[in-house]
């Protein structure tokens, strides 16, 4: 009894592995592995972010601000939906639109039509428009890396938004942190590099280490993989336990305001050590045919979120 048991199990096991296999909105490989390691892809982000145009990743500001947040586009042909997001930013006038990953399926002519959409809005609406994703795991299966890296460059970096008064004198500034989850883990050189890089300075005169900590008024990080099941049957990966964990605490330490992301096509709202997770519903057509959901963040002194509904 207990051998048929277990050939029932076995049985089970292959036929779901059979029927996602078939389906082309679910790619094993892209939900437990990838096709390229986070420590490559990150230090491959470091090289280009220490090279990077700083007024590309520094916004200013007078008074308070906000920005929009997507997640799971899963653009194919179709980029209605990203298209209505950019669209929507504009209108709100708020200062970026951030994708928490799978921005595409990864063909090259999917990413071919994506480059040029995202550039047409760079150059209808310079210094208005800006859009920075991070990586998602169906963004580096299928060599989807080498395409995804062509457009934006970095899977992992920091954009600060500085903001003014009147006099144009600095009153505040805050942190928008893009981390890559994409092989569902961190990676030990990623959350060494972005730690020291962020929080920690070298004073050039007297060479000594001094922190940043306290730099930053509100902190906001953002990533594809998510850390809270809204439903304890989704086929998706998540962290291991002992990284969960670990990133609970870095971000409480960090005083983390939000932690956005996404993955799991479901959307979730909670707080956990003092840090707000907040996760996204995949905003594709055809994973929500009515709607996609997106998310506001309006920014001062205090921080509010709002969810935006685009058709």
């Amino acid at each position: 009894m207990k051998k048929i048991s277990n050939i029932k199990y076995i049985l089970a096991l292959l036929a779901v592995i059979v029927i996602a296999i078939a389906c082309d909105k679910v790619e094993p490989t892209g939900v437990l592995i990838g096709h390229t390691s986070v420590n490559d892809r990150v230090k491959q982000s470091i090289v280009y972010y220490r090279d990077w145009d700083k007024m590309a990743g520094e916004h200013e500001v007078k008074g308070d601000y906000s920005f929009l947040v997507g997640s799971d586009s899963h653009l194919r042909d179709d980029l209605t939906r990203l298209s209505e997001m950019f669209d929507d930013q504009i209108a709100n006038n708020d200062i970026l639109s951030a994708h928490c990953g799978d921005l595409a399926e990864t063909q090259p002519e999917y990413y071919a039509l994506v480059e040029d959409l995202v550039e047409e809005y760079y150059n209808n609406y310079p210094g208005k428009f800006n859009f920075y994703p991070v990586v998602g795991n169906h963004d580096i299966t299928r060599n989807g890396w080498a395409m995804y890296t062509k457009i934006f460059s970095m899977s992992t970096y920091v954009v600060e938004v500085i903001v003014v008064d009147d006099n144009g004198k600095e009153v505040a500034r805050d942190a928008l942190i893009f981390l890559d989850s994409a092989n569902g883990t961190f990676g030990d050189y990623q959350l060494d590099v972005i730690d020291l890089s962020l929080f920690w300075d070298l004073n050039e005169e007297t060479m000594d280490v001094i922190s940043k900590q306290d730099t930053y008024r509100h902190k906001f990080v953002f990533t594809h993989t998510n850390f809270f099941r809204p439903r304890k049957n989704a086929f998706s990966s998540t962290l291991p336990r002992e990284e969960l964990y670990h990133m609970f605490r870095l971000f409480h330490d960090w005083h983390v305001d939000i932690v956005f992301c996404g993955h799991i096509h479901a959307w979730d709202d909670r707080e956990y050590a003092g840090v707000r997770y907040i996760t996204l519903d995949a905003m594709s057509a055809d994973n929500n045919p009515e709607y996609g959901e997106l998310v506001r963040c309006y920014v001062g002194d205090k921080v509010d979120c709002k969810t935006v509904r685009i058709k």
